[in-house]
């Protein structure tokens, strides 16, 4: 069973609990998808892509047909326990928020190398 953490911006409920509470019309697709991961010892496409970087980005399409995204890592040395850095979408080729895969990047090798923390967290689910 797979774990999860969640960078930890210093806000309550975590970053992930926000991003699902504020995106309703994704709520749907990533139950689904996380339904899937869960219970996967290798994740892959077309749920998840992973990057050479070794930033995981989790495929989410909403009811609204926007391709939601999340980003993470899997923690070195420490099997099955995911780390959730960030979100947005991605419009062709493009992501928003602009420099989203490379400000996950940068988010995990700062946790990495202990200078950013994360807590551990769940994934959301409607109530």
């Amino acid at each position: 069973m797979w774990t999860f953490e969640c960078y930890d911006d210093g806000v309550t409920p975590s970053l992930w609990q926000r991003w699902y509470a504020a995106t309703p019309t994704a709520r749907g697709s990533h139950d689904a998808v996380f339904r899937i991961l869960k219970d996967r010892l290798q994740w892959r496409e077309p749920q998840a892509k992973i990057f050479d970087s070794d930033i995981v980005e989790i495929r989410l399409t909403g009811s609204d047909n926007i391709e939601y995204r999340i980003f993470g890592f899997y923690k070195k040395n420490v099997p099955k326990v995911f780390v959730v850095v960030a979100f947005g979408y991605k419009k062709g080729k493009s992501y928003t928020p602009k420099g989203l895969v490379s400000s996950s990047v940068k988010l995990m090798k700062d946790i990495q190398k202990g200078i950013l923390e994360t807590v551990s967290c769940e994934i959301p689910q409607e109530p």
